[in-house]
């Protein structure tokens, strides 16, 4: 567990461009990818869905990609509580500027490893993903809700 934690927080070591967050940066990537779909864009009740924010969250991060200047929202004239969330034109070509540099920095990482190394992550990834499926779908059919009770001697999951 402490390689994991290790691991975690090196993600600081490698600033994102312009300021950008991780969250950020894949929510502006689920854009673009929206906007092909759909040219009025996406809403913003489909990003907290997508990422499991509440609506408060999302508003937050969505100002703050305004703010830098990569969104616009627009609300639907035919339900005023819908907001559709835009890539602005000019932007676009900036955040395609950063994607290709976050690919040089995953390929500088993948450049440490040898041709075996990469061939054992991806099979441990492929492994640990089938592994979450498999207890997502137990969870899933036994309907099973935590239920965290704190005592003196202190938290446990009954």
């Amino acid at each position: 567990m402490e390689s994991i934690h290790r691991l975690k927080s090196t993600h600081h070591w490698f600033p994102w461009p312009e300021g950008l967050g991780p969250g950020e940066f894949f929510t502006l990537n689920m854009i673009i990818h929206a906007q092909h779909l759909n040219p009025e864009g996406l809403k913003s009740s489909e990003i907290g869905n997508h990422f499991h924010m509440s609506r408060p969250a999302v508003s937050q991060m969505l100002s703050s990609l305004e703010k830098k200047g990569f969104i616009e929202r627009t609300i639907c004239p035919e339900d005023r509580r819908v907001i559709y969330v835009r890539l602005k034109p000019e932007a676009k070509l900036r955040f395609e500027a950063y994607g290709k540099e976050v690919m040089k920095r995953v390929d500088d990482v993948f450049d440490q490893l040898s041709e075996e190394e990469v061939q054992q992550m991806i099979a441990l990834s492929d492994h640990l993903y089938s592994s979450l499926l498999r207890i997502r779908e137990k969870y899933e059919s036994q309907s099973w809700k935590p239920n965290c009770n704190h005592t003196k001697e202190g938290p446990h999951i009954s």
